[in-house]
């Protein structure tokens, strides 16, 4: 193999290390981080979930999972090496694929090669050639588990295109000359290659590689992957019949971070002191039900739920674009239960925008595939090249920009390449696109601030619907357009995934910053309101102090608030972040000084010039209600040593 940098001989390579004999968690755990310094990925699941149900698979808001919904389980198209112990027999190794239901063929792709592959390369610093530490492995004729699977008109699947670096960061500065020109660049600006498969955990591997048949008594990952589902569809009902703010909105995001946490677990759960380092996320309720869960398998609160008439009719309800929990009241107080009704008696919709989305149910519930985003992707991007030529730069975000394999809707993050404000861009591509029949109708379209955010820059908002294959189903389209200062901010936020981006703010908020759609900036709270604090309801007035911090990537984002860069596809929030954001905690009242907010420098590290404000003076945070509470003690304190009275000006004096 050819000589590469240190740090990048593991580029394009995605390892996954099969936990058997020889390869320990605490051995993993040494080689990962190294692998990663060089360029490399390291993934925790061989196997992923692909569901064959397009109607029934959990994405998005409304959906409730069926926790006996068979999946399918394929293998991780991102993997491109099987680590596997130099102390393992073919044998073993056979035996653990047939367990796992996997074929010889499956992993023909894939290179198998010892551990000693992998501590070479590291030692020599060069990524040394897969044929020499070939693992052997016998054939499948000479294995009963796998000949029921693969036969001999099987031919392997074809190898998954590696990763391609990323696009580099639209420029911040152009040229200062007034006469200067922006470079003409396609409009149609592809991301990187993103796995095609939703990274669930669903590898059956955990304790030495060695996994019984599920039960729910016995530690598993199939037994975290159905805790995860549990806590997923308790999120989703309690979202359903939720107002905000109120104590079942504060339950379904709650939730939803255990869910994340609990599916993303890198081993068997055994017991619930295993998440005893998470008790700052949840309480004593949440251990209930983990334990009533590893007793019995399911959870008498979530079937009570689902067996309610009035969270049943709210969930149904919701099917309906644009209709939430208190829309969902009204129409369950005039007596409806059923969609059936609701289309029935469309009249009882408050507005007209509701009954608009009325018909569109059936479309909207179907998941579209990858394929179908990309078609849509490219016949965008090829209206707007029509139409601006060179100036706009187009991505897909959301669930696709994750990884996922389907997804409910497309969203697209529209930007200029030059300085310029938005305009009426995404208005004329909309008209566009309807002339030629793709878009079919508009939900919303909200200039200005689209967002709800502040902002000194313009920006667009546009919801509607469109038909990307000719007799095909229609399907939601999202279309948001922002400056090109706010595209990183704009970028993070659009991908998510929702708790992701609430874990996010809170982190920034503890360091004393803000994070939004458009900016990250340091900030300070209005008088009274506790730094840091996130109350349901209570409105926080926001003082900004300075210029906000320029990034122009994601990377200088997450570099920004002190935290390891995370690429989208693990955009979750996991057990790890959580702990990693826990750590930060204790410098909320950290603050930063940005000496002038200017460009970002040539040498590419735009937070060079950031440091402590340790060094520099700054004016106290003044609470003026303290400030005349203790004033009027101490009037109270003078009156009463001028009157003689040695007791009261004890008591005010002590009350000070």
């Amino acid at each position: 193999m050819s000589q590469r940098e240190p740090s990048s001989i593991f580029a394009s390579c995605c390892l996954f290390f099969v936990p058997m004999d020889g390869l320990s968690a605490r051995a993993t755990k040494l080689m990962k981080p190294r692998v990663l310094e060089m360029g490399g990925r390291v993934e925790d699941q061989l196997t992923v979930i692909f569901s064959g149900d397009l109607t029934q698979q959990e994405e998005d808001d409304n959906d409730v999972i069926d926790l006996e919904q068979d999946d399918e389980r394929v293998m991780n198209p991102v993997v491109t090496h099987l680590i596997v112990a130099r102390s393992v027999n073919s044998d073993s190794f056979l035996r653990y694929l047939g367990r796992h239901d996997i074929s010889e063929a499956m992993i023909a792709r894939l290179h198998v090669v010892t551990d000693g592959w992998v501590t070479d390369s590291i030692k020599k610093k060069q990524r040394l050639n897969e044929k020499d530490h070939q693992f052997p492995y016998h054939s499948v004729a000479s294995s009963p588990a796998l000949s029921r699977q693969a036969t001999p008109t099987q031919s392997p699947p074809p190898p998954s295109p590696p990763l391609t670096p990323p696009d580099p960061p639209l420029p911040l500065a152009l040229a200062a000359s007034g006469g200067a020109t922006v470079p003409r660049v396609p409009a149609v600006k592809m991301e990187a290659s993103i796995p095609e498969v939703k990274m669930e955990v669903c590898s059956a591997h955990g304790g030495g590689g060695e996994e019984e048949e599920y039960h729910h008594t016995r530690p598993s990952m199939e037994r975290n992957r159905r805790l995860a589902k549990m806590f997923k569809q308790l999120s989703s009902v309690y979202k359903a019949i939720a107002t905000e703010p109120s104590q079942d909105f504060q339950r379904y995001r709650h939730y939803s971070r255990i869910s994340e946490i609990v599916s993303t677990w890198p081993e068997p759960i055994e017991s619930v002191q295993d998440l005893r380092p998470l008790r700052g996320c949840y309480g004593a309720k949440t251990d209930e039900k983990v334990n009533e869960f590893f007793r019995t398998g399911s959870s008498q609160r979530l079937a009570h739920l689902l067996s309610d008439e009035r969270t049943k009719a709210f969930m149904e309800f919701q099917q309906i674009w644009h209709v939430g929990a208190a829309e969902s009241n009204k129409l369950y107080r005039r007596g409806l239960r059923t969609l059936a009704d609701v289309k029935r008696h469309p009249e009882y919709l408050s507005t007209d925008l509701q009954r608009r989305c009325l018909k569109y149910v059936e479309d909207f519930q179907k998941k579209m595939t990858r394929a179908e985003v990309e078609e849509a992707h490219q016949q965008v991007c090829s209206v707007a090249e029509r139409l601006y030529p060179g100036e706009l730069h187009i991505v897909l975000t959301g669930s696709y920009r994750r990884g996922d394999a389907q997804t409910k809707d497309i969203d697209f993050l529209i930007t200029r390449h030059d300085d310029r404000e938005v305009a009426d861009e995404v208005n004329r591509i909309v008209d566009s696109l309807s002339h030629d029949g793709f878009m079919t109708d508009t939900l919303v379209l909200s200039p200005g601030c689209g967002f709800g955010a502040k902002s000194e820059h313009k920006s667009v908002t546009f919801y509607g619907v469109c038909r990307p294959r000719k007799g095909g189903p229609l399907r939601r389209i999202d279309m948001w357009m922002q400056h090109r200062s706010e595209y990183a901010f704009a970028l993070l936020h659009c991908t998510g995934s929702a708790q992701f981006n609430i874990t996010m703010r809170t982190h920034a908020d503890k360091m004393g910053l803000q994070l939004t759609q458009h900016k990250l900036a340091k900030v300070i709270e209005a008088t009274g309101s506790k730094q840091g604090a996130r109350r349901s309801g209570q409105s926080r007035n926001l003082t900004h102090e300075g210029p906000p911090i320029p990034c122009e990537t994601e990377e200088e984002i997450f570099t920004a608030m002190g935290l390891r860069y995370r690429p989208p596809p693990q955009r979750f929030h996991d057990r790890d972040f959580g702990a990693e954001c826990h750590e930060a905690i204790a410098h909320r009242k950290l603050t930063w000084y940005w000496p002038d907010g200017g460009a970002v420098d040539s040498s590419g590290e735009p937070l060079a010039k950031r440091r402590k404000k340790d060094d520099i003076p700054r004016p106290p945070i003044v609470d003026q209600l303290l400030v005349r509470q203790q004033h009027q003690l101490q009037l109270k304190r003078e009156r009463a040593m001028a009157a003689g009275n040695l007791k009261g000006a004890m008591m005010a004096l002590k009350g000070a």
